[in-house]
């Protein structure tokens, strides 16, 4: 058997102050982003738990794809942290599209924290047949 040698608030003091020396400074938020290929075109998918779809702006301008926004703090300025791990704040993500991406088909959707935008190929422009009059 072993002695208990502290009290329960003394070990969660050593554990706060030793969690304190690792994680002084707040993280900042970065949503984790995957593309993927699928047969219809390509996913992008960004985790974002804890974002409210409100606060989440997609964006295409010319062959730029943006996602940004902001994960807000629920306790602001009420609290005084003894701990931070989780990240909040402002967030901006950017994928460079390929000219084969029809950026009139794209679309996103947000549910249970993940955001999926769908990215479909331009109809493919082959050879025509002209007519001689």
């Amino acid at each position: 058997m072993y002695a208990m040698t502290t009290t329960p608030r003394s070990f969660l003091d050593e554990f706060f102050r030793d969690f304190e020396r690792s994680a002084a400074v707040t993280p900042s938020f970065q949503p984790a982003a995957d593309v993927v290929e699928v047969d219809n075109g390509w996913r992008v998918r960004l985790e974002l738990p804890g974002v409210a779809k409100e606060s989440v702006k997609v964006e295409v301008k010319e062959n730029v794809l943006s996602v940004s926004g902001e994960k807000l703090d629920p306790y602001s300025e009420k609290v005084s942290y003894r701990q931070s791990e989780v990240g909040y704040g402002k967030f901006a993500r950017t994928f460079r599209l390929s000219q084969a991406i029809d950026r009139d088909r794209i679309e996103a959707r947000f549910e249970n924290g993940v955001l999926e935008i769908a990215l479909v190929p331009r109809p493919e422009v082959g050879p025509r047949a002209i007519e001689i009059r």
